[in-house]
């Protein structure tokens, strides 16, 4: 995943975490709604009507190596627009705007397999890999 510098990054918050992704692939942000379980394959998964259409739902703190995620009637959920489709990121917040500014140095190997890169601006911020969330979760992969 490509970010350019000075690119507009959402600023959210995901349990202790603080991450970002690109403003321009954020279609909206939506006040907390009960999702609804559906068969999936082998697992389940998580799913919201929106329009016409179903959209999965991806629990942030999930992302960051939560076990279990508590769902608040405070929590936002940011529609995401991806190759692929329309998919839901489940957050505890929406912030803010920063712009991204690129690191020097590699994500450390302990940041999970679902952040791209950190920006190194105030505050720094891990930058999830949506390309790697499109293909794990959308129909098709992405």
């Amino acid at each position: 995943m490509t970010v350019a510098p000075g690119e507009l990054l959402a600023v959210l918050r995901v349990g202790g975490w603080r991450c970002g992704v690109p403003l321009g692939l954020v279609v909206r942000v939506l006040s907390a709604a009960m999702p609804v379980k559906v068969p999936r394959g082998e697992g389940t998964s998580f799913v919201l009507r929106l329009g016409e259409a179903l959209a999965p739902v991806v629990f942030g703190a999930a992302l960051f190596g939560a076990s279990a995620v508590e769902l608040g009637v405070s929590d936002k959920m940011v529609v995401l627009r991806l190759p692929g489709g329309d998919c839901v990121l489940w957050v505890d917040a929406v912030e803010d705007l920063a712009p991204y500014v690129p690191l020097n140095a590699p994500a450390p190997a302990d940041a999970g397999p679902w952040v791209a890169c950190f920006s190194g601006g105030e505050p720094t911020l891990a930058v999830l890999d949506l390309e790697k969330v499109a293909a794990e979760y959308l129909p098709g992969g992405g």
